[in-house]
């Protein structure tokens, strides 16, 4: 998972602060959050672009340039439903939020769209023969044999 956390910032950051937040979250976001950790809204590099065109400085404040309304979800919408919207609305990143708006967590289309991991990889051997599984084999293949029941 990557480091959403780098990503953070208060709502008194300045404008040069969420630019180095969207630097070191790698997540192409920055997070504005308030003292109780409830998510204000985000900042990308956009919203820098469309903020300095309108003469803010960088050392004014992230929630002048930032989106107020960004896209949140539950932090209990299961994963195709996260998933589904982040293709709807066209997003990278979905802040996951508590019945509070308090921030939990980060999901990043790249993660969702990864494949899952298993820790203990499975091999099962399937060559030769089969002449010591005798009747097994006589009918079905020895690839396609059940193995512990029906």
């Amino acid at each position: 998972m990557k480091s959403w956390r780098k990503a953070v910032v208060g709502n008194q950051a300045t404008v040069g602060e969420a630019i180095a937040a969207i630097e070191s979250g790698s997540i192409q976001i920055a997070l504005v959050l308030d003292d109780q950790n409830r998510l204000l809204g985000v900042v990308t590099d956009g919203d820098v672009r469309r903020g300095l065109l309108r003469g803010i400085p960088l050392t004014g404040l992230a929630t002048d340039v930032m989106n107020r309304t960004p896209v949140s979800a539950p932090a209990t919408l299961p994963r195709e439903d996260r998933l589904q919207l982040m293709r709807q609305r066209s997003i990278k990143q979905l802040p996951l939020v508590d019945e509070g708006g308090h921030l939990i967590v980060v999901e990043t289309l790249d993660e969702l769209l990864e494949p899952p991991h298993y820790p203990n990889p499975v091999l099962i051997m399937a060559g030769g023969l089969g002449e010591r599984l005798g009747a097994l084999t006589r009918e079905v293949p020895k690839p396609m044999l059940n193995v512990g029941g029906p």
